[in-house]
């Protein structure tokens, strides 16, 4: 899951990030150092805490549509090509903390209910 590998295969990645997604007995689905190959995750529904702490998005990482019914921490998430959120919705706080977005973000029409933090987010 941390590897860097570019032939690394994405589908057993997204096989194990479903696995991380569906067991998590403390409520808490974490995915900190993460290397995805490729993120679409349109109109996903995350029920539990997500914490991508220091992840890196090789490819466009789509959110588009999603909804994190928890906390979704971002922190030092490295997003190498697009960041894509439009019309996504966080029921709880959206943390992205020191995170770099290099090839731009889309958070048009995003819903937050509690708290928004983009500190020290750098924006190419």
């Amino acid at each position: 899951m941390h590897s860097r590998d570019p032939q690394k295969s994405n589908i057993k990645f997204q096989e194990e990030f479903e696995r991380t997604l569906a067991v998590p007995d403390d409520g808490i689905a974490n995915f900190s150092g993460f290397v995805f190959p490729s993120a679409n995750y349109r109109k996903y529904l995350f029920r539990a805490k997500c914490i991508f702490n220091r992840a890196t998005f090789i490819g466009p990482a789509d959110f588009s549509g999603a909804t994190f019914t928890e906390v979704a921490i971002f922190s030092e998430a490295v997003f190498l090509q697009q960041a894509i959120f439009p019309a996504s919705r966080f029921m709880k706080d959206a943390v992205f903390a020191w995170a770099t977005f290099a090839h731009g973000a889309d958070f048009r029409v995003v819903q937050v209910m509690q708290e928004a933090r983009f500190h020290e987010a750098t924006f190419a």
